[in-house]
């Protein structure tokens, strides 16, 4: 009996000497991140980023090794304080945390996922839906059609070359509200289907709204009549080597290499994947011509799909073309 005793003693010693000495090395990379400060200095102000507060109680819990404890810290998130130095009064003012800012129109939250643009833009939709189902009744179908192509598509195409490619439920939301508005254009039922008055509109999805507007953009780039701050973000394939593959012979750009998925969403990466899908003859095209081929391309792949064709379905559409 006394063996077992000294034994059960001897476990409980060990585990609380792991868990003190867990502890402890906690409390120094606590010490550390607390006092730690750093600043970055510009030509008019400085950030000054100090006091990173870490809770010693998210650092310990469930850390039974130093290993685990060394894990939590690192993988931890926390906020730091931000002080902003305003050089005419010289006072250091706290620089507030927002989920998201609002910038060129644009809602820019901290995830990209472009929530909170998507909500505005819904809400700013619905509106404008209000709006078409009160008048419809009083005036031509064309009247109507040209509300929603004043009051509905600017939303859609602003900045669309940046955001259109978010996510598909955010994408799903935007095309509900579009169909509504046709449906109640064309007076149909709340379950109709909708293609044919897309159709009939000659008006674009999302989605085609997206490609369209991207590879006008793309043409631009291509033609080096872009922003500089643009075309910095595409490569031609016939700068990384000079082998005569085909994506050099039909003047494409080079594809990004991308581990995540949210950077398989970014703009440099599906921009190139769309311009190179388009046929080489396509590209050739003047600028007005180029415009109305993909137009008239898009709804001929919305007409013959006899559904809403998403971006990555697109693409392998267009490549059927070449």
């Amino acid at each position: 009996m006394r063996n077992n005793s000294e034994s059960n003693s001897n476990d409980q010693s060990k585990t609380i000497s792991k868990k003190s000495f867990s502890y402890r090395q906690a409390d120094k990379q606590n010490q550390r991140l607390k006092h730690k400060s750093f600043s970055l200095s510009n030509t008019k102000q400085t950030l000054l980023i100090t006091d990173v507060e870490v809770t010693k109680d998210m650092i310990l819990t469930g850390c039974e090794t130093s290993r685990a404890s060394r894990d939590v810290a690192k993988n931890m998130p926390f906020t730091p304080r931000i002080r902003i130095l305003d050089p005419v009064t010289n006072i250091y003012a706290n620089l507030e945390m927002k989920d998201f800012v609002k910038y060129l129109g644009l809602m820019i939250d901290s995830n990209l996922s472009w929530k909170y643009h998507i909500e505005s833009i819904c809400h700013k939709i619905s509106k404008s839906i209000g709006i078409i189902a009160k008048i419809r009744h009083y005036v031509p179908r064309r009247v109507l059609l040209s509300v929603y192509n004043s009051l509905i598509v600017p939303y859609l195409t602003y900045g669309v070359c940046a955001w259109g490619n978010c996510a598909l439920t955010f994408q799903r939301k935007i095309v509900i509200l579009q169909k509504r508005a046709l449906r109640l254009i064309y007076f149909s039922k709340s379950k109709e289907h909708t293609v044919p008055f897309f159709l009939k509109s000659n008006c674009l999805p999302l989605p085609s709204l997206f490609f369209r507007d991207c590879s006008y953009l793309l043409y631009d780039i291509n033609r080096q009549t872009a922003p500089v701050s643009i075309l910095n973000q595409f490569v031609k394939t016939s700068h990384i080597h000079n082998y005569r593959t085909r994506s050099v012979s039909s003047d494409s750009f080079y594809v990004k290499f991308s581990r995540t998925d949210k950077m398989h969403a970014f703009f440099s990466r599906i921009g190139a994947q769309i311009w190179n899908s388009i046929p080489y003859s396509i590209k050739l095209l003047k600028r007005s011509s180029f415009r109305k081929k993909i137009k008239e391309l898009l709804l001929n792949f919305l007409r013959s799909e006899d559904d809403y064709v998403e971006v990555s379905r697109l693409i392998k559409l267009f490549n059927t073309l070449g």
